[in-house]
C-alpha cells in the first residue's frame, strides 16, 4: 500500500529547499519552549478539578496499594479515571522527587516532542515547505502549550496521538503494529483515543481496497485491542463489567450539561461548574430544581454540584448518578430537541476553539486568542478539503487517516457539553492541515501547482514493481489503491 523505503519516500522532492536553515529551526523550537515555559509559570499551582484525584491515584500506585483509593479494608478500586496518567505521575514522581513541578516539567518536554513528531509527519506527508510553515504556526498557537502547565492528561494524550501518526509514515513493515501499540496505550489515558485505531484502519482499508490493505487495517485494530485487553479483564474482575474504558463513564453528567448548555450562557455554566456559583440566570432556568431532585434520588446532599462524578463519594452513588443523570438528559432533549441539536451543531466547531478563559486574562487577549483559534480552524478545514482532493499518491492514506481523525473528534464529542481540552490531542494535526492550506491557497489562486498535489508531483515515489523499475520506465501503474493510474510521469523507486 504505502511505500516502504527511505525516509523521504513520502516527501515531495520539489520541497527539498523548503526546509528552514538549521538556525531558524533551532530558533522556532526555542520559541515553542519559551511559550510553554511561560505558560507553565503562569499556570502555577498547575491544578484543575481533576488533579487531586489523579495525584491520589498516583500515590496509591507508588505505595503499592493498587489502583484505587484508600488502604487495607478501606481500599476502593477506581472505576472512573483510567490508569495511564496516574501511572505517568507516579513514574515522574519516583524519578524526579519533585511533585507536581516535575510533572509539568515533563509535560513541557512531551509537548516539544509532540511538536517534533507532528512536524516530521507534516514534512513526510505534505513536504518540507509545509513543515516549515507548521513550525511557525504552532509556535504562536497558545492552546496546546497552555496545558503543559496543568496536571491533566491532555499533553500525554497529545504525545501518544502524534507518535501514532508519526509511526504511520515510517518506512518499516512493522508500522501498523507500532500504530496499534501506541493507540492501545493511549486508551489507558483517555477512553476516546482507543477508537482512533478503527479510524486509522478505516483509512487504510478505504485507500488500499485490496486484501493486503485489509490485513494491515486488521493489524492496527487487533494490536490496539490486545494492548487494552488487560484493563478490560481488570474491570471485569473488580466490577463485573468487561469494558476497555472506565466503568463509570461520566457521559451522564456531560450529556445533562449539554442539554442546559443550549439554554444558558457559557459564563453561567462555567461559574457553576468550576466554582459552584449560582447566578440569576442559572437560578431562574430550572437547572437547580432539577439538580436538587436528582441529588435526593441519588442519595447525596441536594446542592451537590453534578458536573463531575467526583462529587459522588462512592462507587454505588456513581452508578446511580450515571444512570439517573443520563435519563434526565434524555428527558431534557425530548422537551427541547431543536435547541439541543442546534447547540450540538455549533459544538462541532466550538470544540476546536477555547470558549472560556480565566478571568485574569485581559479581555483583548481573550478575543485575540479566540480569533486565532477560529482562524486556525478555518484554515484546517480548508486544508483538509484541499489535501483530500489533491493528494493522490503514496501519501494519501496518511492524509485520509488524519482527516478522519479530526472528523471523529468532532462527531464523537459534539453531543456532550463543550470541553475544548478533549480536542487538544488532535490540534497539531489540525495545524498540519492549516499549514497545507496556507501554502496551497495562494498558489491555487494564482493557478500554480500546489505542494504535494496530484500523483504527478515530481519526486513523489509511488510503489512500482521491480519490473517497471528495471525497465527504467518513467510512467507506471502503482500497486494498491492507484493501480492503473497513469496520469503523468512518476519516478519508479524499487523500494
Amino acid at each position: 500500500m504505502w511505500p516502504v523505503g527511505r525516509r523521504n519516500s513520502m516527501t515531495n522532492a520539489n520541497d527539498t529547499r523548503g526546509r528552514l536553515p538549521r538556525n531558524a529551526l533551532t530558533a522556532l523550537f526555542a520559541l515553542h519552549a519559551a511559550v510553554a515555559t511561560a505558560l507553565i509559570v503562569w499556570n502555577h499551582p498547575w491544578s484543575t478539578g481533576d488533579t487531586g484525584r489523579y495525584l491520589a491515584l498516583a500515590d496509591s500506585l507508588a505505595n503499592g496499594h493498587g489502583y484505587g483509593l484508600g488502604n487495607g479494608p478501606a481500599f476502593v478500586p477506581e472505576g472512573w479515571r483510567l490508569p495511564g496518567y496516574p501511572l505517568f505521575i507516579s513514574l515522574i514522581g519516583s524519578a524526579l522527587r519533585s511533585g507536581v513541578a516535575g510533572v509539568v516539567a515533563a509535560q513541557g518536554l512531551l509537548y516539544l516532542a509532540s511538536v517534533w513528531l507532528a512536524w516530521r509527519f507534516t514534512e513526510d506527508v505534505f513536504g518540507r515547505r509545509v513543515g516549515s510553515v507548521f513550525l511557525a504556526l504552532s509556535a504562536v498557537y497558545v492552546f496546546v502549550p497552555y496545558y503543559c502547565g496543568l496536571a491533566s492528561a491532555e499533553i500525554l494524550s497529545l504525545f501518544l496521538v502524534n507518535l501514532a501518526f508519526y509511526c504511520l509514515t515510517r518506512a518499516t513493515p512493522l508500522r501498523y503494529v507500532l500504530v496499534g501499540l501506541v493507540i492501545g496505550l493511549s486508551g489507558y489515558v483517555r477512553p476516546n483515543l482507543l477508537p482512533i485505531s478503527v479510524v486509522v484502519a478505516l483509512a487504510v482499508a478505504l485507500v488500499g481496497r485490496d486484501r493486503r490493505a485489509l490485513g494491515q487495517a486488521t493489524t492496527v485494530v487487533f494490536v490496539a485491542g490486545l494492548v487494552i485487553l488487560p484493563w478490560a479483564v481488570r474491570n471485569h474482575i473488580a466490577f463485573g463489567v468487561f469494558t476497555p474504558g472506565p466503568v463509570f463513564k461520566g457521559t451522564g453528567t456531560s450529556l445533562l450539561l449539554a442539554t442546559w448548555q443550549s439554554r444558558l450562557s457559557v459564563h453561567s455554566m462555567m461559574e457553576f461548574g468550576m466554582r459552584g456559583r449560582v447566578d440569576a440566570e442559572l437560578a431562574e432556568s430550572g437547572l437547580m430544581d432539577q439538580l436538587r431532585a436528582l441529588n435526593r434520588e441519588i442519595g447525596v446532599p441536594a446542592d451537590t454540584v453534578f458536573v463531575t462524578l467526583e462529587s459522588y463519594p462512592d462507587n454505588e452513588s456513581k452508578f446511580r448518578a450515571e444512570r439517573l443523570l443520563t435519563a434526565a438528559a434524555f428527558r431534557n432533549i425530548r422537551e427541547r430537541p431543536w435547541a439541543y441539536l442546534r447547540s450540538t451543531a455549533v459544538n462541532t466547531m466550538r470544540l476546536w476553539m477555547t470558549a472560556y478563559f480565566p478571568e485574569r486574562i485581559p479581555t483583548p487577549l481573550r478575543i485575540a486568542f479566540l480569533l486565532e483559534g477560529g482562524l486556525a480552524l478555518a484554515l484546517g478545514i480548508a486544508g483538509v478539503a484541499l489535501a483530500v482532493r489533491e493528494v493522490r499518491d503514496s501519501r494519501r492514506g496518511a492524509v485520509v487517516a488524519a482527516a478522519l481523525t479530526l472528523v471523529f473528534f468532532s462527531l464523537g464529542l459534539c453531543w456532550l457539553h463543550t470541553e475544548a481540552r478533549f480536542t487538544i490531542p488532535a490540534r497539531l494535526l489540525l495545524l498540519a492541515f492549516a499549514s497545507y492550506a496556507l501554502t496551497s491557497l495562494p498558489k491555487a489562486l494564482r493557478g500554480q501547482p500546489r505542494p504535494g498535489a496530484g500523483a504527478s508531483s515530481a519526486g513523489t515515489a509511488d510503489w512500482c514493481g521491480p519490473t517497471a523499475s528495471r525497465a527504467g520506465s518513467t510512467s507506471c501503474s502503482p500497486r494498491g489503491p492507484w493501480r492503473g493510474v497513469t496520469s503523468g510521469p512518476r519516478r519508479c523507486d524499487n523500494l
